[in-house]
């Protein structure tokens, strides 16, 4: 899905954790049925402050192909993020709006 390599192990630790905590069924569960909502771990700022940091040239890049994607600005895209900085709701979009693209390609490949 092109996540940045770096990144991507970020997220799979994490989602590695939620899945030890709460078993592999429903985690297969709670993930195929995102819908491009933001998993509860990337909802601290101090969190996606750090991955912004980290990777804010691959983040803006996502950020700008969602806009293509969608023909919505990234504002638009994040109206329900509003509360948090800018840096947070682009990471935050990015984020959630990936790993549902993953959650949709793995079911259409059941």
């Amino acid at each position: 899905m092109g996540f940045n390599k770096n990144l991507m192990v970020e997220i799979i630790t994490v989602l590695e954790k939620r899945m030890k905590r709460d078993g592999i069924n429903l985690f297969q569960n709670w993930f195929k049925d995102l819908h491009y909502t933001l998993p509860d771990e990337f909802k601290d700022e101090s969190v996606t402050e750090k991955i912004y940091e980290n990777y804010s040239h691959w983040i803006e890049g996502e950020v700008k192909k969602l806009e293509k994607e969608t023909g919505l600005t990234w504002k638009v895209q994040t109206e329900d993020l509003n509360g948090v900085n800018e840096r947070t709701r682009k990471v935050q979009l990015v984020i959630r709006h990936r790993l549902s693209d993953i959650a949709l390609d793995l079911l259409d490949h059941r």
